[in-house]
C-alpha cells in the first residue's frame, strides 16, 4: 500500500524529499507553502492539492505521513499537530530549536504510536 504523503514547505530543502518519496513509492497528495509559486511546480508534478495552512493538511484523514520542510522554528508546532492527527513525521533537520523541545516531538510520537523520522 502506497503511503500518502502531504509535504510542508516547498522551499529549497524540499527538492531533496520529493524524489525521495518518489524512490519510496509514496503518493504526493497534498503540498503546503505560504507561497504558492514555490509549492506550484510540485503541485504539477504530482498533481497535488494546494494548501497555505498546514492545519488543513494534517488533519486530512487520507494523509498518512507529513514531511516537514520549513524553516526550523516552525518545526516543533507542525509536527506535534500532525502527530495530534495520528500522523507520521519526517522532518528536515534540525528537529527543533532546543532539546527540550525535541523531547517533547519524540514522546508525542511514542504516545501517540506514530513513526518519527
Amino acid at each position: 500500500m502506497s503511503q500518502k504523503v502531504g509535504v510542508v514547505g516547498c522551499g529549497g530543502i524540499s527538492r531533496f524529499h520529493f524524489p525521495g518519496h518518489e524512490k519510496a513509492g509514496a503518493t504526493i497528495t497534498t503540498v503546503c507553502d505560504i507561497d504558492k509559486s514555490a509549492a506550484s511546480p510540485w503541485m504539477d508534478k504530482y498533481e497535488a492539492s494546494y494548501t497555505d495552512d498546514y492545519n488543513v493538511l494534517v488533519s486530512d484523514p487520507t494523509i498518512d505521513v507529513v514531511d516537514i520542510t520549513t524553516i526550523s522554528r516552525m518545526h516543533k508546532e507542525i509536527a506535534l499537530a500532525a502527530i495530534s492527527n495520528g500522523k507520521s513525521v519526517i522532518c528536515e533537520k534540525t528537529l527543533s530549536e532546543s532539546a527540550e523541545d525535541s523531547a517533547q516531538i519524540v514522546q508525542a510520537a511514542r504516545d501517540a504510536g506514530v513513526m518519527l523520522f
